[in-house]
């Protein structure tokens, strides 16, 4: 069975300029020392499964700071995906482009930025008077500068039978609620869910998720890895105490208990449990696989999350810089099938490098030679 994605190529987005991953498996463990690109290539991928969403630009331009996604400024977050360069340093303008293979139809996007500054009216409005005498005048019409960003957007696809979108462009404006593009873009979309660090406790765990997992039938097998980390857990439940719903764990010892009074391995391996059905057929993308589980438990949750990527037909891309993440995913495959690779990226003299390791071979460094491979 093909995967979303057998070979990403980064011409150019952020600081990673002509980075090739090609042979992608199941599960892909990017590593590498930091500020290499592991996460840009998780930005990468975001951007492609979905380019023509201008709400997807921006939750990907500010995933590095959460804050940032509410309050902006959106046009200077934008910009930093974008190499600029000499004279497009100055002008505000950048390109990036991305390639790929696999069973979606989108083979390249390609992308441009522009800087835009405007001026906006404020309303005028009507200066009470302050005494009997005066009378009410409406005041003068201000105005303040508003800064905004311009993207551009050219894709190729691989399909005959439905012809790619002409040159789309949206605009997006600081401190201004973002609106998706007009039209149905649904047939150039792969399904994606991006998993940050600080995800579990920012709500992200929601209750609609679970409902996907209990209409899916995966509730009992959720429920039983998340008694192997606690076997106190007995079940998840869905209440709605004070009108809004949350979500519960049966606690043997505790009863119901709200699932944000457990700690955050609990959190992170359901939230990355629930996440999987989320994105049938699609990608998971998880930064920091190790955030907040612990050494023991990290063999029981990747068996798991392996099996059901397979039942799913997920593919995964994740960054770590743990060994015992590492050691704990090749621990968790027993099958012939190579459906894990892993991808050290370097960076020498300003340039970004990605040497592939596949599973049998990433095994012996690890098992024959104890060998570091971060």
């Amino acid at each position: 069975m093909s995967l979303p994605f057998d070979t990403l190529t980064i011409h150019r987005l952020r600081g990673l300029q002509d980075v090739e991953l090609t042979g992608l498996g199941r599960v892909n463990l990017l590593v590498g020392g930091n500020d290499s690109g592991k996460t840009s290539v998780l930005e990468a991928l975001s951007l492609y499964c979905n380019p023509l969403n201008p709400v997807d630009w921006v939750w990907v331009a500010s995933r590095r700071d959460p804050l940032m996604s509410a309050f902006g400024p959106y046009s200077e977050l934008l910009r930093w995906l974008f190499p600029h360069k000499g004279e497009t340093q100055e002008t505000g303008e950048g390109h990036l482009y991305i390639s790929a293979t696999g069973r979606g139809d989108v083979r390249r996007v390609q992308a441009s930025y522009r800087e835009l500054r405007g001026v906006r009216p404020r309303t005028a409005g009507l200066r009470h008077s302050r005494s009997p005498h005066e009378v009410g005048e409406r005041e003068l019409e201000l105005s303040r500068e508003r800064r905004g960003a311009r993207i551009q957007l050219q894709i190729e696809t691989s399909s005959a039978d439905v012809p790619p979108p002409e040159l789309t462009s949206f605009t997006i404006w600081d401190e201004e609620q973002v609106v998706s593009a007009d039209g149905d873009f649904s047939h150039w979309v792969v399904p994606v869910r991006d998993v940050r660090p600080v995800d579990q406790w920012l709500g992200s765990v929601s209750v609609e998720a679970f409902s996907e997992i209990r209409l899916s039938g995966l509730e009992e097998s959720v429920g039983a890895l998340l008694r192997e980390i606690d076997p106190r857990i007995l079940g998840l439940e869905v209440l709605a105490p004070r009108g809004e719903a949350v979500l519960y764990l049966k606690d043997s010892v505790a009863g119901l208990v709200p699932l944000s009074m457990y700690g955050d391995g609990i959190r992170r391996t359901l939230l990355l449990a629930l996440a999987l059905p989320q994105v049938k057929g699609g990608v998971l993308l998880i930064d920091e696989l190790e955030t907040a589980i612990h050494v023991s438990a990290l063999g029981k949750v990747f068996r798991w999350m392996l099996a059901a990527c397979k039942q799913y037909d997920v593919q995964v891309f994740a960054t770590t810089h743990s060994l015992e993440v590492v050691d704990a995913i090749l621990g968790a495959d027993d099958t012939r099938e190579e459906d894990i690779v892993g991808f050290r990226l370097e960076r020498t003299e300003g340039r970004t490098s990605a040497r592939r390791f596949g599973e049998d071979l990433l095994k012996r460094m690890r098992y024959e030679r104890g060998l570091d491979v971060r």
